[in-house]
């Protein structure tokens, strides 16, 4: 006879590695949407790449009013806004009819990723325009000499000077605009994108409410 092996209760998960995990996830899922949003709009990446070697929109951008930079800013951001809630608006309907917390954070949860898209593209021209974008470039190209090219941080490696400017930060900011705007308008042409992100959205809401409940 053989003696029985007393079954050993999994480890409880703590609140910390809860949140980690959830964390780990809703970073997968982002990264997945945003390869997904991608390889569905390839000219997309070749149009935001050709703005950023533009020295138009530079000189432009580079100069331009702060109050008007904000409106053409507001001009990318609205309509933006206005598709994606709209695209989701009768899902985030019928959620409210039963839980209205859960549809705010359903609506949050669209909205941050389609945010981290934007984001993600700013912070990705601004590491390449620090990289390959010198100041005497970035003087050239918005038309001043480069000792009045306003420079917000600089460093010093191996006698390069690597500067970051705010010609720099705005036309990223911009290409990051736009790239959120497009990602938005391929919300709507892009069937199983729209899946996923619903799924991702009820998924996230579904888990906010169970953790407040």
């Amino acid at each position: 006879m053989t003696d029985k092996v007393p079954a050993t209760a999994a480890p409880a998960t703590t609140p910390s590695e809860g949140r980690g995990r959830r964390f780990t996830r809703g970073g997968g899922e982002v990264a997945r949407l945003f390869v997904l949003a991608i390889a569905d709009a390839p000219l997309v990446v070749v149009v935001l790449v050709f703005l950023f070697v533009t020295s138009e929109v530079w000189q432009f951008f580079g100069q331009i009013e702060r109050w008007r930079y904000g409106a053409v800013m507001t001009l990318f951001l609205l309509p933006t806004l206005c598709m994606v809630m709209s695209a989701f608006a009768e899902r985030a309907a019928s959620i409210a009819k039963h839980d209205r917390g859960k549809a705010w954070m359903f609506r949050l949860v669209i909205l941050g990723r389609v945010a981290t898209v934007g984001i993600a593209v700013t912070a990705a021209f601004t590491l390449l325009g620090v990289v390959g974008i010198d100041r005497s470039l970035t003087a050239s190209w918005i038309g001043q000499s480069a000792e009045e090219v306003h420079v917000l941080e600089h460093w010093t490696l191996r006698g390069q000077e690597f500067v970051l400017t705010e010609p720099l930060v705005r036309v990223a900011s911009l290409i990051g605009a736009f790239a959120a705007f497009s990602f938005a308008v391929d919300i709507f042409h892009n069937r199983e994108l729209r899946e996923r992100l619903l799924a991702d959205g009820l998924r996230v809401a579904q888990v906010g409410a169970t953790h407040d409940s």
